[in-house]
This record gives structure tokens, C-alpha cells and sequence, in this order.
């Protein structure tokens, strides 16, 4: 199986969670980490899914049985458009899921059924996140497991490198804006990535240094 692996942004995802167990519930609260709006069909409801319907205006919950044709629920705001973008369903009705899997593939619809990856179109990927820098780590559906045990190794890494991902924003925008020919934007990117750790720890992101990459830039015109 080969899959394509894409970073969409959280706050333009409108998902709709089928079941309302504890593994909805980690679903949820994997969405809203993110600032997705999520819709929750389920008959049976865990507590705290329905605690969050409650305190969130990004939560809603609809306390029913999941009827055919809801993935194609339109908004209320404008009804010419489908309600979902993303569809996950974390039920242990294998009928429901095919259901559910089918409906969402005839339409397009990305479609998440926990635990039954011939039924995916997408799966969710183990994340290690230090903003803005974001690891993904997927097994392709077959031992997600194997993917949380990484996480946990990846984490000193993100740590390590997360301020540099966050200051080579900064480096980028600058370099853009003083250095024209790309070979030298090149050079002046690989300047940046021999700072040491404890060096570039002592930049102050109020004050980048300036002087500093000037003088970079300069000795490329030698």
C-alpha cells in the first residue's frame, strides 16, 4: 500500500465523530487540539463527550442512532454545501462501518474507520508536535501502537529542534528580502544550520541579529 502523507490545517476541518464510546472520545479530543469543529452522532454517549458538547461551541452532539445519508448533512448556513470535510467512525457495528466508509467514498469525503484499515481513505498518524514544528509518524493503519512507542522516542528531537524551525522563519524572511540570487539564499541557509544549539539559544527573538547575517551575506560577495 502506498499512501500520500498531507498536513491539512485544523481550523478548516468540520468532522463528523459516528460513536460516542471512549474511543470517540480520544478522536474528539484529537480534533480539538487542532480547533476542528466536530459533530457526534451516538446513541450512547461517554460523560465527557457530552461534558464537552456542553462547554464548546466547536462540539456538537446529535444523541441518536447514525441514519444513512448523514455524512451528506448540509450546513446550516448555507445549505448548498455538505456539513463534513472529514468523517471518522469509531463503532463496533461492522455494518454501520461499511455503511459509513462507502457513503463517504462515493462522495469524496476523507473517511477514518477506527481499527478496520481496508475500510480508510485516511488514517491518523501518531504526532509529535513542538509548534511550529510537527513530526508524523504513520504505520499505515497496521500497528498503530508501533507508532506511539515512536512518538515517545521523537520527542528529544522535536525538543532540539523546534527553536530552529521557529527562528528560520524569522532567517527566511530576511534572507528573501537582502539576498537575490537563490545559489546565495543557499549558502546563507546552510550558514544557518551550522549555528550551534547553544548559540542560537542565545539570539533574542525581539532583536534577531541583524549584524550577524549581514556579515554572512557580505562574505558571499567576496
Amino acid at each position: 500500500m502506498s499512501t500520500l502523507p498531507l498536513i491539512f490545517r485544523g481550523d478548516r476541518i468540520r468532522a463528523l465523530v459516528v460513536g460516542g464510546g471512549e474511543v470517540a472520545l480520544h478522536k474528539v479530543h484529537k480534533l480539538r487540539e487542532v480547533g476542528a469543529h466536530i459533530t457526534i452522532i451516538s446513541q450512547d454517549v461517554h460523560p465527557d463527550i457530552r461534558a464537552l458538547a456542553k462547554e464548546h461551541r466547536s462540539v456538537r452532539l446529535l444523541e441518536r442512532l447514525y441514519c444513512t445519508g448523514d455524512t451528506r448533512l448540509r450546513r446550516h448556513h448555507d445549505p448548498k454545501k455538505v456539513a463534513f470535510n472529514l468523517v471518522i467512525a469509531a463503532t463496533d457495528d461492522p455494518t454501520t462501518n461499511e455503511a459509513i466508509s462507502a457513503e463517504c467514498q462515493a462522495d469524496g469525503i476523507p473517511v477514518n474507520i477506527v481499527d478496520v484499515p481496508e475500510l480508510c481513505t485516511v488514517y491518523f498518524a501518531a504526532v509529535v508536535r513542538d509548534e511550529p514544528l510537527q513530526l508524523s509518524i504513520s504505520t499505515e493503519g497496521e500497528a498503530p501502537f508501533l507508532a506511539r512507542h515512536l512518538k515517545h522516542e521523537l520527542h528529544d528531537f522535536a525538543e532540539r529542534w523546534a527553536p530552529r524551525v521557529r527562528w528560520g522563519s524569522t532567517f527566511r524572511r530576511w534572507v528573501k528580502e537582502h539576498v537575490s540570487e537563490f545559489s546565495q539564499r543557499e549558502a546563507m541557509y546552510d550558514r544557518f544550520l551550522a549555528v550551534s544549539d547553544s548559540e542560537l539559544a542565545a539570539w533574542d527573538s525581539a532583536n534577531p541579529p541583524h549584524d550577524l547575517w549581514q556579515t554572512w551575506a557580505a562574505e558571499l560577495n567576496r
